[in-house]
């Protein structure tokens, strides 16, 4: 399949992260880069990582977001660790 649509996603932004999944684009890119200032990257790193290893099968908390499509690839634009 070729994406049309893919979401960048601050990482910083958690609250953002199932709304994106959900919102019916061809695929979702975390952005850990471009969108996160480099004093806040490591924040990003720390909400990332445990929304990547929860499990997605479950209902949305959100009601606005039960009966959509929850399929959607998800990425991770990364940076090298500091140092």
């Amino acid at each position: 399949m070729t994406e049309r649509s893919l979401l960048f996603i601050p990482g910083i932004r958690p609250d953002r992260f199932d709304k994106a999944r959900n919102a019916g684009a061809d695929g979702v890119i975390l952005d850990l880069e471009d969108a996160v200032p480099a004093d806040r990257k490591a924040a990003a790193r720390q909400a990332v990582m445990p929304w990547l290893s929860a499990d997605r099968r479950g209902t949305p908390r959100d009601p606005a977001l039960r009966d959509l499509p929850r399929d959607a690839p998800v990425a991770v634009a990364i940076i090298p660790p500091p140092g």
